[in-house]
């Protein structure tokens, strides 16, 4: 799961090829969207939210959006197992991921600099060729 501008979700069987994926808005750019598509409602700092159920407006938003984004992603995940029979590792990456991770229910595996270490073993690779 790469939780950055969108959040995606990329599945790779065993021999890493990939079978397919999902994407969605992610938490910043739906938090942009809230105040560009209301009238009344503002970007709040993506912070944790404090609870669940929101006592106030930035609370309820930040509520929405990282209960929101995590429970798309569970379902997703969810729905990809009983669609493949497989049951996923979970790797969690990606600007929002140290905020998003603690939110996903399920064991995940957490790797800030996933793009980066792939970045590096492509041009690891191509230097030698």
């Amino acid at each position: 799961i790469d939780f950055g501008t969108a959040t995606t979700i990329t599945v790779v069987d065993r021999e890493a090829a990939c079978i397919g994926g999902a994407i969605m808005p992610g938490v910043g750019l739906m938090n942009e969207m809230l105040e560009k598509g209301t009238s009344k409602l503002r970007r709040v700092l993506l912070e944790p939210p404090q609870t669940a159920l929101g006592k106030d407006t930035s609370g309820s938003i930040l509520s929405g959006l990282f209960y929101g984004c995590a429970g798309a992603v569970e379902r997703i995940l969810s729905e990809i197992e009983k669609e493949t029979g497989l049951s996923l590792h979970v790797v969690v990456t990606g600007g929002y991921g140290g905020l998003m991770a603690k939110y996903i229910m399920r064991s995940y595996d957490s790797q800030p600099l996933l793009i980066l270490r792939g970045l590096k073993l492509l041009y690891e690779k191509n230097r030698h060729s």
